[in-house]
Order: structure tokens, then C-alpha cells, then sequence
């Protein structure tokens, strides 16, 4: 009953917003404002629904077959609101398009139903001279359209005498020349290098943008030279692969690679210097992207700054120790110092930093000896007492305790201990 309810309420809301009346005769014939239907590619132009009719609008651009209004074919087209006045239209590339508006009309609850089309052939022609974009040797250049200038940027020491040029045009059909020689993108190279030593700038290259209508436009593309930068300070060292850690000391000029014993030096390392200087390690460049290298058998970094002066930063290599094991190896029940048999044996997370043992409910814990591997030169020490490996007694009743590792009075690691 509540199923044939709904069904009942829905005819009703249906056949209220249908109408008896007959349907409107719709009207299509839009109007532009272009003179003999032309516009430019790129440009939007509008078309003018003033004198349209119809329930339902919409618009064919003719940009593919898919696209062209057909009576009896599926083809796409775009909705438009009824009560718009104007609609904008722009075509991407040359060429003559169909543009047509369909608008529809339905009465008598949808027994009529009328439609009417109309359509334009609309030329577009390609004039445009223009850059998107210009690339010398990953610089990108900057484009004014109102100079007709590209223009780049380097210091007076760098070598911009054969440089491969990257472009890209407005128009996908324009050409591009250099004299009398067309261009291709990122295939021709050109001096841009100052005509007379010290000199602000560069030498000019003239660019010639030639439209699929013909129409021509220059464009100078030159550098802007500056004095080149004395500065070479090495900022930062970062890798994805190598287990370590870098410091730099400034004031010293070197560079302290920390790691734990085992671990390898060989991986890819990733610079920041100062702008404009060259990281090396050896040969190898590593102020762009990350490259590998060995930091094992490697003495210095060199900063060589724009002027070619170079500072190097001395490599001194930090081996640091770990705590591999930390077991309980003898207590003291009371009548003197007895060895545990079997070893007690902690579990050590090197990554978290944590040790847990697990004793006996009922074991005596106010003098215990533990013994430690992975520590021979730094030093291990609980709430400030320094142990011994396999020697010391110590009271692990608390069952919570903080492990220091310490190179002298340097504190390298701390380890979280637990005895359950």
C-alpha cells in the first residue's frame, strides 16, 4: 500500500509539471558579432540567442565528426541555459567549422514534440606570432610580448657559445626562423655569448615567428651578463640510501659523516651549495641531483663558486658503536655472585632504541651483572654509573632504566630499558 502510495504521488508531481498547452515553435537562429564569420584561433568571440526559442538549447561546435550536428546520428553537444542572451565560443586551430544551435519544444504532456536547428560555417585563421615558452640550457627565458624580447640570464665567466634551444609557439601550426633557416625546437644551437669581452650582454639572436596566414613577427632573444659570485659555502648534504649523518663545521671547513660500525658509505649523496656554485666530490657532481659516491675512500668536498674560486670541505669519517646485545649474565641471591645459567638474553631493538629482559618471578635483582657486545671504545653508563661489560654489579629492581651510550662526554645513544 505504501509502495503504490509513492507511485501515485509521483504521477501526480509528473503530470503537474507537464502541460496540456501546445508546444512553443522553437526558433534557432542565433547571430554573432563577426564580420563574415571569421574570428581568430584562440580568440573568443560570442554568439546572440535574443531571438531564440525553445525549452531546451544546445550547442554543436563542429570541432570533430562527433561534434557536427546530424539529425539522425548520436552526436555530442553542449547544454545552455534558455534564459542566456549570449553564449562564448572560441576554436583552439585554423579551419571552417559548423556551428549549430538546436533548440526543442515539447506540449500536449509530451505527445509534441518540435525541434529546429541552425548553423554557421565559422572560419577561423591562425595570425599568431607569439612565444608560450623559450628554454636555453634548462634557463627559462623571459617572454615580453610588448618589447618582443626573450630574455636570460648568466654571469659573464659561463659558456653560452653553442646552446640547444627549446621553444614552443602560441600557435601549434606557426614556424619559427633564424635568418632564412627554419627552426626546430631543441634541435639548433646558437652563440649568445658577449660580442666583446665584459660586456653586459650577450650577443642578439633574431627569432622570426611566422603565422599559418603568413603574418610575421621578430623576436630578439639575447643574456643579460652579471659579474659571476666569489660565494662557494656548502649548506647541507642529504641522501635517500646512505646511513649517516653529515655536520658541517663552518668555522673548520669540514664535514663529519657519523655512522655505525657496518655500515656502508658507498650510496647517493645530494648537495646544497651556494646559488650558482658546483659541488663536487672527486669528479662527480652532486649539487643538481643526488649521485653515487664513496664516501669510504673520498678526502674532501669541493664548492667551486661562479668565479671558479674553490673552497674544499675536509671529509673526517665518525664511527659510531651500538649496543648488538645486553644480556644478564650473573646475579647475586644474597651468599655472594653466581653465574646465570642459562644467559638471561635481552632483546635489542637498535631502530627504537629499546632493550627488554625477561627473568624469573622470584630472581634477586639488586645485584645483577649484564653483558654487553657492540661497545669497546665509548662508554655505557645507567643513572650515571658507568658499567663494564661482564664486571659491573648494578641494582635493576626499578625494572626501568634509561642505557647512555657516550663517546667521552659526548651522549650518542639512549636505549630504553625494561625488565619484565
Amino acid at each position: 500500500m505504501k509502495n503504490l502510495l509513492i507511485i501515485l504521488v509521483s504521477a501526480i508531481v509528473l503530470l503537474a509539471s507537464c502541460t496540456k498547452e501546445p508546444a512553443i515553435e522553437p526558433n534557432a537562429m542565433f547571430t554573432t558579432e563577426l564580420v563574415d564569420n571569421t574570428s581568430s584561433a584562440g580568440e573568443t568571440f560570442y554568439i546572440y540567442l535574443d531571438n531564440c526559442r525553445g525549452d531546451f538549447y544546445t550547442l554543436y561546435t563542429g570541432l570533430t565528426s562527433g561534434t557536427t550536428w546530424k539529425p539522425d546520428t548520436i552526436t555530442s553537444g553542449t547544454s545552455i541555459d534558455n534564459t542566456s542572451d549570449s553564449v562564448a565560443v572560441t576554436y583552439a586551430n585554423a579551419g571552417e567549422y559548423k556551428l549549430t544551435l538546436v533548440t526543442s519544444s515539447s506540449g500536449n504532456w509530451g505527445e509534441e514534440y518540435l525541434v529546429d536547428d541552425y548553423t554557421e560555417n565559422i572560419i577561423i585563421v591562425d595570425g599568431r606570432t607569439g612565444f608560450a615558452s623559450m628554454e636555453v640550457n634548462k634557463r627559462e627565458g623571459i617572454i615580453s610580448a610588448t618589447e618582443n624580447e626573450v630574455l636570460f640570464y648568466a654571469h659573464k665567466l659561463e659558456d653560452i657559445t653553442d646552446e640547444r634551444v627549446k621553444f614552443l609557439t602560441i600557435s601549434g601550426d606557426a614556424e619559427v626562423y633564424v635568418g632564412d633557416e627554419l627552426q626546430s625546437s631543441g634541435r639548433n644551437y646558437h652563440d649568445f655569448s658577449a660580442l666583446n669581452p665584459g660586456d653586459d650582454e650577450g650577443r642578439p639572436v633574431i627569432y622570426t615567428v611566422k603565422a599559418l596566414n603568413g603574418t610575421t613577427e621578430d623576436y630578439t632573444a639575447m643574456f643579460i651578463l652579471r659579474e659571476p659570485s666569489s660565494e662557494k659555502i656548502l649548506y647541507g648534504l642529504s641522501s635517500d640510501d646512505l646511513e649517516a649523518d653529515f655536520m658541517i663545521d663552518q668555522d673548520n671547513k669540514d664535514v663529519t659523516v657519523s655512522y655505525y660500525e657496518g655500515v656502508s658509505l658507498i650510496g647517493k649523496l645530494l648537495a646544497d651549495g651556494s646559488s650558482g656554485a658546483i659541488v663536487r666530490i672527486g669528479s662527480t657532481e652532486i649539487q643538481e641531483k643526488a649521485k653515487k659516491v664513496d664516501l669510504s675512500s673520498a678526502t674532501a668536498i669541493t664548492v667551486e663558486a661562479e668565479d671558479v674560486s674553490v673552497q674544499d670541505y675536509a671529509i673526517v669519517l665518525y664511527e659510531k658503536e651500538m649496543i648488538s646485545a645486553f644480556d644478564f649474565t650473573a646475579f647475586d641471591p644474597g651468599s655472594g655472585l653466581e653465574s646465570l645459567n642459562p644467559v638471561l638474553e635481552g632483546v635489542v631493538d637498535f631502530e627504537l632504541k629499546t632493550i627488554e629482559l625477561t627473568v624469573p618471578v622470584n630472581m634477586d635483582l639488586d645485584k645483577v651483572v649484564a653483558t654487553f657486545e657492540g661497545i669497546s671504545d665509548f662508554t655505557v653508563k645507567i643513572d650515571g654509573t658507568a658499567l663494564t661489560s661482564g664486571v659491573t654489579e648494578f641494582d635493576y629492581s626499578s625494572k626501568a632504566f634509561n642505557v647512555e651510550v657516550y663517546d667521552g662526554s659526548i651522549l650518542i645513544d639512549t636505549y630504553a630499558l625494561t625488565v619484565h
